[in-house]
């Protein structure tokens, strides 16, 4: 049997939003479903 596992939210103050976001999704697998007003997730 599989079972999912989700987190429902989290909140990081980084430097660097698209450094930390390629981090958790590249390393821990995690996927961003979306972000607050006012920041972006850019192509590197």
């Amino acid at each position: 049997m599989t079972m999912k596992t989700r987190l429902l939210h989290v909140r990081a103050n980084v430097s660097d939003l698209n450094r930390a976001i390629d981090w958790y999704e590249n390393f821990l697998g995690f996927r961003v479903t979306n972000l607050a007003k006012g920041t972006s997730k850019t192509s590197q």
